[in-house]
């Protein structure tokens, strides 16, 4: 059921609690977005560790390649971890 507020409540209202709902959902939004960018980093790094071993099998074998997604999961693995610490920053 929706609570409905009548005139003189809303204009009753103070600048301050409108400004503390609008805050609240602000971080709301913020560590959600931050969620997708942890999720979607750990996304990546499972396919670049898939990737890692697709690469060494691959024929003529190429240590370049390999280097190349081991830089790329060394990156992603600290990425990862600074979202996790701005997480438990913020949150």
């Amino acid at each position: 059921m929706e609570t409905q507020l009548k005139l003189a409540d809303l204009l009753r209202q103070s600048d301050e609690e409108r400004k503390n709902e609008d805050v609240s959902f602000e971080v709301k939004q913020t560590e959600l977005q931050l969620n997708s960018d942890i999720l979607a980093t750990e996304r990546s790094l499972a396919e670049a560790k898939k990737n890692r071993r697709d690469t060494i099998l691959e024929t003529p074998f190429s240590a370049e390649a390999v280097i190349k997604v081991d830089i790329e999961i060394e990156s992603l693995t600290d990425g990862l971890k600074r979202l996790n610490a701005l997480k438990t920053e913020l949150f």
